[in-house]
């Protein structure tokens, strides 16, 4: 859930940005002490330097507001369980990673993926967290055809890249367009009637 919430609500980092977050500590990408302090507060930021991402982009994002509380509820209750009442009795360090493991590493790769998409199948709702990033897209173009700069822009990727990836969108979306005004043609003519089976 909170890995979700984090890609929706924050930024739609790639698995290897996601897994990796530190939560304190120097650096920390998402650091969330003050939360801690505080339940209360609602604005978290994800700053998360060009070197450590695929394309060299620098993060840098305020999450939504209504991601604080889905935050509070992982640490407070899941987390904690994690590392102290892990149900095989292979109990996580209590690293500065949000999502740990068994050593002060961050999660495996393998295991992050697996739970990601195990939770994901579990709300009746198959997908990778790399067809995350592709929703994000696909909800912005959705919303808007011409926004290829801004879902760019959330991506960390440049306009071309995005373009090359979901100009489908645009295809179906024109030649949908285009069918419907050929209906609407058709219908303006008297001699036009549609055709009867034998």
């Amino acid at each position: 859930a909170l890995a979700a919430a984090m890609l929706f609500r924050a930024s739609p980092l790639r698995a290897t940005n996601l897994r990796m977050l530190r939560m304190r500590g120097e650096g920390a990408e998402f650091d969330v002490r003050a939360l801690g302090q505080d339940s209360r507060l609602r604005e978290l930021r994800l700053s998360i330097p060009g070197e450590q991402v695929k394309n060299g982009a620098f993060i840098d994002e305020i999450a939504d507001d209504d991601l604080a509380p889905v935050v509070v509820w992982y640490l407070k209750e899941i987390r904690p369980r994690l590392i102290s009442d892990h149900p095989f009795n292979k109990p996580y360090a209590d690293s500065d990673y949000l999502f740990p493991s068994t050593s002060e590493q961050p999660m495996e790769r393998s295991n992050f993926s697996k739970m990601f998409r195990r939770a994901c199948i579990e709300v009746n709702f198959d997908m990778t967290m790399h067809q995350a990033r592709h929703v994000t897209a696909y909800w912005i173009l959705s919303m808007d055809p011409n926004a290829w700069d801004e879902a760019a822009a959330l991506l960390g990727d440049d306009e071309l890249t995005v373009r090359k990836y979901y100009g489908w969108m645009n295809e179906r979306r024109a030649s949908k367009a285009g069918r419907e005004k050929l209906q609407q043609a058709r219908k303006g003519f008297r001699k036009h009637r549609k055709g009867e089976y034998d």
